[in-house]
């Protein structure tokens, strides 16, 4: 009796770690897949055309502000195309290369990641989040991410300053 009360512990304690085993993601990419299931089955629930909604979104940014911004990211985005990568770090925020890029190579490899040269913003999105001007950002290497571009104005010009992921 006693050899099948042990039996059956180990076979409970295996469909257990089967189990947490399974309902955890195995690395990151199948994280990635987790992540834009998600995002498909909320983009299928709202109407997929539009930006979802994120917060400090309840008042309007001036349409010269949206302009104003959307003239610096094409600018930048210039530069990417060009290869002009000192331009394009030169566009960013003072906090930007400091704490979300780090060093300018590090720049240089994220911009060819995430292949910025196709990235597009979506103008009917302009929002704030965290007193920053922000806009929705869709493109190829995004895979259907729900992505910010947040933009501040620093030294008279507006620039880059984080992404930003609701």
């Amino acid at each position: 009796m006693k050899k099948w009360t042990i039996i059956v512990a180990i076979l409970i304690c295996c469909c257990l770690y089967a189990l947490v085993r399974l309902s955890k993601p195995q690395d990151q990419n199948e994280q990635i897949k987790l992540d834009n299931a998600a995002i498909e089955t909320q983009a299928n629930t709202d109407n997929a055309d539009k930006a979802p909604l994120v917060e400090d979104s309840d008042s309007a940014v001036p349409a010269d502000q949206v302009e104003a911004v959307l003239k610096a990211f094409e600018e930048f985005q210039s530069c990417i195309k060009d290869e002009d990568y000192k331009q394009a770090w030169e566009s960013t925020s003072k906090n930007f290369r400091s704490n979300v890029v780090g060093s300018f190579e590090e720049f240089k490899s994220a911009c060819d990641r995430m292949d910025m040269a196709t990235v597009t913003i979506q103008p009917e999105s302009a929002c704030y989040i965290e007193d920053q001007v922000a806009f929705h950002i869709t493109g190829p290497s995004l895979e259907g991410r729900n992505m910010y571009f947040l933009f501040v104005e620093e030294d008279g010009r507006w620039r880059l300053n984080t992404g930003h992921t609701p």
